[in-house]
């Protein structure tokens, strides 16, 4: 390859390699999937619903405060829509604040409502130092502070840790960084989360008030808290994590609601697997659920065109296809990508990326585009034989029941590594990931006739 070839694909892979949310407003990479184009007509058709539409007008007719949540698999767009959500309610008069659980959590170890509360407040505290917003902060230290002085008031005893000697920023660092402070934390605020409530709700009160003296009267407050749905824990502590998430959204909906704020939180689609009625603690049409896009009917399991071609904008919006795959044969090898991605849009990227990097040439060598396929369906095998019959029925019935609640981790599991993904025709339905459609359906047949034999 020349230099030309070399610069184009690494140019390339760099706008398909990146996984930083998209800026709608001003972001040329940005292709809207939801709602309606410029002609009326549903941009995916029967999917035509836009939930951040309907998340705006509610907040809008919401009197004071409301909660929301937003559901949908890591890769589907979430925190992308979450900017356009921002936009539109700033354009309504609204000030919006995003928080990005990221930044104050470790992402890998069950959550509490104490160290969510905490980290939210303290979020909250720091984004409202911007200039848009207030400036110098006229309240005072932010919620850091005033969580050591409710510490120590309350007399809190933490293993190894002088509260009297404790410094704003060490609340913050540790509660990222080390584990053990942040279940300590949990543990001996258990017996104080009423009076840790009353706590926030009052700093969150400051925080109006201060918005309104800045602002004028008619300021309302919404946060939008991304990154929920990455708490995802490891092997070893899949579960507890899960279990944790939905006592959190379910055991305690009344404390995630904040006098005067509107908050969206991020929530991931195990939620609705392990609590199928979560929503219903929130009330009526406070739940969205982002879909991944169809790349087939349910019913005939002919390709869905209207959601191949989305997801072909998608790709060129990223860079020229047409020079990368070659005219001859990229269209056909377009469509094959795109219907391996099992329309997940962080997959379908993820197999460009693999794509550029096994390029020898341009246009690519049908091979490089083989290769990336593989890459990625060898990232999702080997599946044991139990998951198999399993995963089998979920291909060949398009759903996912359980029988046993003691299934319910494993189908959240399924969910979470994207080996299930899931669609909506009105109510959702799943399949198997089309990477390893015919791996399962082929590893169930081989099980099957095995257990058939006469010993």
């Amino acid at each position: 390859m020349n230099e030309q070839d070399i610069e184009f694909l690494q140019t390339f892979f760099r706008q398909v390699a990146t996984e930083r949310p998209l800026d709608p407003a001003s972001d040329r990479r940005y292709v809207p999937l939801y709602g309606k184009d410029a002609h009326g007509r549903a941009m995916l058709a029967d999917d035509d619903e836009d939930p951040i539409e309907r998340f705006t007008r509610g907040i809008q007719w919401s009197s004071g405060d409301s909660v929301r949540l937003l559901c949908g698999a890591r890769g589907v767009g979430k925190s992308t829509e979450l900017r356009r959500l921002q936009d539109k309610l700033r354009t309504a008069g609204f000030h919006v604040l995003l928080i990005d659980m990221e930044d104050f959590v470790n992402m890998t170890t069950p959550i509490d409502i104490s160290d969510f509360l905490i980290v939210i407040a303290g979020g909250v505290g720091e984004a409202l130092s911007t200039p848009e917003m207030l400036g110098k902060n006229p309240i005072k230290e932010g919620y850091w502070g005033r969580l050591v002085q409710f510490l120590r008031k309350t007399n809190v005893k933490l293993p190894n840790v002088d509260v009297g000697k404790l410094l704003p920023t060490d609340v913050k660092i540790e509660l990222k960084t080390d584990p053990s402070f942040r279940q300590n934390i949990q543990q001996h605020l258990a017996g104080h989360v009423g009076a840790l409530y009353r706590d926030v709700c009052a700093f969150f009160g400051d925080c109006v008030a201060a918005l309104r003296r800045e602002h004028g009267d008619a300021a309302e407050l919404v946060v939008l808290v991304d990154s929920i749905d990455h708490i995802r824990g490891t092997s070893q502590n899949a579960e507890a994590v899960q279990s944790s998430i939905e006592t959190l959204f379910v055991g305690h909906p009344s404390r995630l609601k904040i006098p005067q704020v509107h908050f969206v939180y991020t929530v991931p689609p195990y939620l609705k697997v392990r609590s199928p009625k979560f929503g219903s603690h929130y009330g009526k049409g406070t739940v969205a659920m982002f879909p991944l896009v169809k790349v087939k009917h349910k019913e005939t399991g002919e390709p869905h065109e209207d959601g191949i071609r989305a997801l072909a904008r998608i790709v060129r919006a990223r860079g020229d296809v047409d020079r990368l795959l070659g005219k001859e044969h990229g269209e056909t090898l377009l469509r094959n990508v795109i219907v391996a991605s099992g329309g997940h849009v962080r997959d379908l990227l993820r197999l460009f990326a693999e794509i550029t990097l096994r390029a020898h040439s341009i246009p690519v060598e049908p091979e490089a585009v083989h290769g990336a396929i593989n890459q990625l369906r060898w990232e999702l095998v080997p599946i044991s034989d139990e998951n198999a019959l399993w995963l089998e029925r979920i291909a060949t019935t398009n759903d996912a029941s359980l029988g046993d609640d003691h299934l319910l981790p494993k189908l959240a599991h399924f969910l979470e590594t994207g080996l299930v993904l899931c669609y909506r025709n009105g109510p959702e339905w799943y399949d198997v990931h089309p990477l390893v459609r015919d791996i399962v359906i082929e590893q169930a047949a081989r099980i099957k006739r095995t257990r058939e034999k006469p010993t």
